[in-house]
């Protein structure tokens, strides 16, 4: 389960720290049905029924959840046609995920610039998301919902600068074409990187502290506080990448004891489900 962040854990230095680098551009805000779900979701008082009372009414995420629960990563025994029977095969821990990441994905601009495809873009983050998964799931299982989150999101600043800074889409563009890591051409230019900027929109919107931190540290191999699959799956790119996936291979090999065919099946197969993840978002 994520743990909930708290609005007065960190000073509200994030904020003049993240309007610093969007300039004009706005941080965008939740939805009110998103916020009332996690609400629901995150109360010890709720059940099930409560739960899919308040996501009933949105139907945007009804039709998702179903959509989520009855994919080949769920193989329900039989069709799920009600948000009752959804939330109870999926548990409150995935449904939460699924919220966030919806919510996420509402309020990132939707906009085509150069170095930034959307489409590409949640393609990929859908991928790195069901691969952290299936790690998770072979090495600490009880980061499995995080994992999933914190992959998809990682990258979630990436929209906001690209719309917001022309200065930021060369660097993309550079990423893109075979350049070095993102993290590594962000810091030889700017005093900042994504996943930063990912935890202070993280703080600003009040998300799960462990997601933020997850989400700022997923280049950190080692990290404590940054799950296994997430570290793992953190260097995939847009780009399928032969040499990117060698690199995850030895990484698993090397720092995690996994035996290379393993490590292939799991993205094999986790590969394959994400594409029932990214029909959510794309």
């Amino acid at each position: 389960m994520l743990r909930l962040g708290k609005k007065n854990r960190r000073s509200k230095d994030h904020r003049a720290e993240l309007q610093a680098v969007l300039g004009e551009a706005e941080v965008p805000t939740f939805p009110a049905s998103v916020i009332r779900s996690l609400e629901a979701l995150r109360s010890p008082d709720s059940a099930a029924t409560d739960v899919a009372s308040v996501l009933g009414m949105d139907p945007g995420l009804t039709v998702r959840l179903l959509k989520l629960v009855n994919s080949a990563g769920y193989s329900p025994a039989r069709p799920v046609t009600s948000v009752d029977q959804a939330v109870a095969v999926a548990g409150f821990a995935a449904v939460e995920s699924l919220v966030l990441s919806v919510g996420v994905n509402t309020i990132l601009p939707s906009t085509r610039v150069e170095g930034y495809e959307p489409a590409q873009f949640w393609r990929a983050a859908s991928r790195r998301a069901t691969i952290a998964r299936a790690f998770a799931d072979e090495l600490q299982p009880a980061t499995s919902s995080l994992s999933f989150t914190a992959g998809l999101l990682q990258d979630m600043a990436i929209p906001l600068l690209a719309v917001a800074r022309q200065d930021y889409r060369p660097l993309l563009i550079e990423w893109h074409n075979g350049g070095d890591d993102l993290h590594q051409l962000e810091a030889e230019t700017y005093s900042w990187v994504h996943g930063q900027v990912g935890e202070w929109l993280c703080l600003e919107w009040d998300l799960p502290i462990d997601l933020a931190r997850a989400i700022s540290g997923h280049h950190d191999i080692g990290a404590e506080a940054v799950p296994a699959g997430v570290q793992l799956a953190a260097p995939l790119r847009e780009q399928d990448r032969p040499d990117i996936v060698d690199l995850v291979v030895d990484r698993a090999r090397d720092e995690f004891g996994l035996e290379t065919d393993r490590v292939v099946s799991l993205i094999e197969q986790a590969s394959s489900d994400a594409d029932d993840v990214a029909m959510l978002f794309v």
